[in-house]
């Protein structure tokens, strides 16, 4: 899972202009200039497997594409809601968010998206799209940028399977600025990968159910139980029973889908997305459906492809099965086909976007993987990916969306994957099963396909695998769970502190123990799989693993979704998919009750998940194990008899609550205040009341609280937590949530009107501050917008202007107390251009920004002329400025700079063997203006190259391409649509 370069929307800053130290000018005192900003290394270091092997280091020039995953404004209010918006009886229930109302509500705010991107692009990154959730950003810079940037070394390495990866050598430096908005850094570590939960019962000896096993209608085709439904031609009868599985309407009537399919219930109106991370062809899925069906539904399924897809071909057989077990159980629901790439530019990272992707377009409300890795190697290889992926599960949930993830094929030790001997840990459970808010389907091995059938939980050794289930290392077990009264839940492991693996410490506090999975069960035996047909493994056979149970759980509750039983539940918007929501808490609610459990599950009692006999697996017992969950499905009983499909609707729709209720935020008096606390607030809203009321400023409580009314209480304003969120000041935005009583679900919601705004502590400042750009340069011919960091641009009165150069800007709009924007003036006659020795005003216009409030006018910076000459780093890695000079701009500083003109070009950069500089002679270089130069098509991204050696006025001296590219041999570079100079004034003809 290896990613393609996903389309950029912006390009980045030079990557030389780094940061600077002090300049002392002959005869003058040493001069403060602008420093580069404040480090700080984010994250753990990463490990390596111990079967990656070094091949060197990675070409300096060769691109990377990096996700910087963001933070959402208060997560602790964000888990609270996700929980909250499923559990019924609560007041958020049902209240699901659209992708726009989360941005607002939860996304990170503009003013932390906008100092992680600012900071960035001042490193020399290329910054690209934002997500629509703006909880991932796409940048991209060479490997010698992201190295000097980040203060890592990028090694190249060998891994099993002969696969190519890369890792840092240690965390990544981010600018602290921007670190307290990021959750992780995506693609910088590539040595693992997510790996389909599959098995294939054709590379072990068969083990065919008897005939006994079988009902009567089992020997032959058999008709449908209802127009539509799913009933096996001939040679998937065959396929089955000589492979020893079972065909699909056989599994389909031992879990009680018969009784939904005689009332005429298809999955009608549903849409199922699926996450696959290889390509199927349809031909497969076409001859399955015409077999079961007599008709192809294949007009039903869409692929939308995600950075570009992964291609074409059969696949190995993950994304078929995946296809063809929903078309046979839910034959009328949409199915959405989400595929991204396996390429060389990072797996975990294109997971994680195509995650993003399903859940922020919102097309499907029930959503099926069968994607994992276990949960320890995911912490040691990928640091921060589990963080990542529950923020967007979070949001899947907020949003109304279930998700259905394997659990896993390796028994009770989910990280031997397919090896004939354990792995430690000894006991590992996979990720995304083990998330939270997913639903974590497990396997049995179905031994008849009577109503109800006989199951036990599916174990055939290292050999064959077994059902994954376990105790989560990560999590703390969710409140649906931990909080059910199933039977179960609480058991001889939760309370035994040694399998304390998540550190909750269940056992001796309040808190609750760690996450538990499976959540539920189905048949996963791939010696008793569904039938699958796949041309390239030679037409009908039978494939099994949690591979399978996932989505079919997903089909499940798709049927049940359609069906009369929950006729009653809202739709989720236009489209016909009813509105079930995430469905967790709803099968532990039905579970809860005897009765409704009796009728609603198949409990498996009999059978281990401890497939390499250590004695440390997990065992079935009556109500919820760690081998089999709640059990499998009984839909409907076998005469048609009310199952799970009526108890889950019931539990869904008889207690929604029909608006949100609870507690509100209305507004702040005042809305801002000293980063150093002490501020008191009136806050007012709705549903204050006596007794425990917590305040919380983002992560901090407030140090008073003062309850006056049910609309107003006061409260003392903490100290800025720290590190800050804002481009270099001790403050910023943060939300303020209110809390009343001891249920997380009475919970104020966040919005614009309970934003809080620490400001910097300046003693004496009357005037306001700029104190940085974005971006700090443009055209000659202005219009474009620019960013404006600075304070006082909302306490120290009204802004009254902002000029640039002495000319006004356009368009001014004050985001907060530290950032506005504001549209540049175009250069003209009136503009000041800085001037004097070393100016070169036609060149590098340079001026000053100030911003004018009714307070007074923000100060000046020096201005310094743009460094001329070598493009050498210093012994500290950074570019030095000979005195006198800078090369990066002043805090204050705006660059017009002119379209660049190229004269002539030597020697041949296409030669393949030329190993010479490459001297680029014309107008319009500055090193302070200048991005990169194009070797070939200019909208091409892999033919930009920024490594300079030398930059004049009148001269630009390159690497040559054939070096800087990395490229290995004598490969000719290609050249096709010439050589382009890129500055921030433009790209040269």
């Amino acid at each position: 899972m290896r990613t393609r370069n996903r389309p950029l929307s912006s390009r980045a800053v030079p990557a030389v202009l780094i940061g600077l130290g002090v300049v002392a000018l002959p005869g003058i005192a040493a001069t403060p200039v602008p420093s580069r900003p404040a480090m700080t290394r984010f994250g753990p270091a990463p490990e390596l497997p111990s079967d990656a092997r070094a091949v060197g280091p990675m070409a300096p020039a060769r691109v990377m594409q990096l996700g910087i995953a963001l933070k959402p404004r208060a997560p602790a209010a964000l888990e609270r809601f996700a929980t909250s918006v499923s559990t019924p009886g609560t007041p958020d229930y049902g209240d699901h968010l659209t992708p726009r109302t989360f941005a607002a509500r939860f996304g990170p705010t503009g003013a932390n998206v906008l100092a992680v991107e600012s900071s960035l692009a001042a490193e020399g990154f290329h910054v690209g799209s934002l997500t629509g959730n703006h909880l991932l950003l796409h940048v991209s810079a060479p490997v010698a940028t992201v190295q000097r940037a980040m203060g890592v070394h990028v090694m190249a390495y060998s891994l099993k399977g002969g696969r190519a990866g890369w890792a840092a050598t240690s965390a990544p430096l981010l600018p602290r600025a921007a670190a307290a908005s990021v959750a992780a850094v995506l693609g910088l570590d590539q040595v693992v990968s997510f790996e389909p939960l599959l098995g294939h019962e054709q590379s072990r000896p068969h083990r065919r159910p008897s005939a006994a096993s079988r009902s009567a209608t089992a020997t032959g085709p058999s008709p449908p139980v209802a127009p539509g439904a799913a009933s096996a031609c001939r040679a998937a009868v065959n396929g089955a029973q000589s492979a020893g599985g079972w065909t699909d309407n056989e599994i389909a009537k031992a879990y009680g889908l018969d009784g939904l399919y005689r009332e005429g219930d298809l999955g009608q109106g549903e849409t199922i997305a699926l996450f696959e991370l290889e390509p199927f062809v349809k031909s497969d899925i076409r001859t399955f459906d015409k077999c079961y069906f007599g008709k192809s539904h294949t007009d039903e399924i869409k692929r939308v492809l995600v950075d570009g897809g992964s291609g074409s071909g059969p696949g190995e057989g993950e994304a078929v099965l995946d296809v063809e077990n929903i078309s046979a159980v839910a034959p009328d629901a949409h199915i959405l086909v989400y595929n991204a790439p396996q390429n060389e530019y990072g797996n975990i990272y294109a997971s994680t976007d195509e995650y993003e992707t399903i859940v922020s377009q919102d097309r499907a409300n029930i959503i099926s993987t069968s994607w994992g890795l276990c949960e320890p190697a995911l912490n040691a290889y990928a640091p921060g990916t589990l963080e990542v992926e529950d923020y967007l599960f979070e949001e899947a949930a907020a949003q109304g969306e279930s998700v259905f993830a394997a659990a896993g094929d390796d028994g009770s030790d989910d990280c031997s994957y397919n090896s004939p001997t354990p792995v430690a840990p000894d006991l590992s459970v996979d990720d995304p099963a083990s998330e939270p808010f997913v639903i974590g389907a497990g396997g049995t091995s179905l031994l008849t396909d009577s109503e109800p059938p006989s199951e036990v939980v599916w174990n055939d050794g290292s050999h064959g695998g077994g059902g994954g289930g376990g105790i989560s290392s990560t999590w703390p077990s969710p409140a649906w769970q931990a909080d059910s009264g199933v039977k179960g839940v609480v058991n001889s492991y939760s309370k035994n502190p040694a399998y304390d693996f998540c550190g909750a410490t269940g056992v001796t506090s309040s808190a609750p123990p760690c996450r538990e999975v499976p959540d539920v069960t189905l048949d996963a035996d791939e010696y008793r799989g569904p039938s699958v047909y796949m041309a390239s493994y030679g037409g009908w056979t039978t494939f099994g693993g949690t591979s399978s149970s996932a989505p079919m759980w997903a089909a499940i509750v798709a049927e049940i979704a359609s069906s009369a039983s929950c006729s009653a539940l809202p739709k989720a918007d236009a489209s016909r998919q009813r509105d079930l929501g995430f469905v967790a808490p709803g099968l532990y609610e039905v579970a809860a009750d005897p009765a409704t459990y009796k009728s609603s599950f198949n409990d498996i009692t009999r059978g281990t998940n401890d497939i390499y006999d250590l004695g440390k697996g997990y065992s079935a017992t009556p109500g919820y194990d760690l081998a089999s969950g709640l059990g499998s499905p009984i839909v409907t009983g076998p005469s048609g008899q009310p199952g799970l499909a009526a108890a889950l609707c019931q539990v869904l729709g008889g207690t929604r609550a029909t608006g949100r209720g609870g507690v509100t935020v209305a507004g702040l008096d005042p809305s801002y205040g000293s980063s150093e606390g002490g501020t008191k607030v009136v806050v007012t809203g709705s549903g204050f009341a006596p007794g425990k009321v917590v305040v919380d400023f983002g992560s901090r409580p407030a140090s008073a609280v003062d309850v006056e009314s049910a609309t107003t209480l006061t409260a003392v304003v903490p100290s800025a937590p720290t590190p800050p969120g804002s481009i270099g000041e001790p403050g910023g935005p943060v939300d303020v949530t209110v809390t009343v009583g001891s249920s997380a679900t009475r919970t104020s919601p966040p919005g614009p009107e309970a934003v809080f705004d620490y400001l910097p502590t300046e003693s004496g400042t009357t005037v306001p501050a700029v104190r940085g750009l974005g971006p700090y340069g443009g055209p000659v011919s202005g219009g474009n917008v620019v960013r404006i960091y600075g304070s006082g641009f909302k306490t120290l009165g009204p802004v009254t202007s902002v000029t640039f150069g002495s000319v006004a800007a356009t368009h001014v709009r004050v985001v907060s107390n530290l950032l506005l924007t504001a549209v540049v003036p175009p250069e003209s006659a009136a503009t000041s251009c800085a001037t004097g020795r070393g100016f070169s005003p036609s060149n590098d216009c340079q001026v000053e920004v100030v911003v004018k409030t009714a307070g007074g006018t923000s100060p000046t910076t020096r201005i310094l002329p743009a460094y001329t000459g070598p493009a050498v780093e210093g012994g500290n890695g950074i570019l030095e400025p000979a005195p006198g000079t800078e090369v990066t701009p002043a805090p204050t500083e705006y660059d017009y700079a002119p379209r660049p003109v190229i004269k002539s070009i030597s020697p041949d950069p296409a030669d393949p063997s030329g190993d010479r500089p490459i001297v680029i002679k014309g107008s319009g270089f500055n090193l302070l203006t200048f991005e990169w130069v194009d070797f070939g098509r200019s909208d091409v991204y892999a033919n930009e190259q920024s490594l300079l050696q030398s930059i004049s006025p009148d001269e630009i001296v390159m690497d040559p391409p054939g070096l800087s590219s990395g490229l290995v041999g004598p490969n000719p570079v290609p050249l096709a649509g010439g050589v382009s100079v890129q500055s921030l004034g433009g790209l040269s003809r």
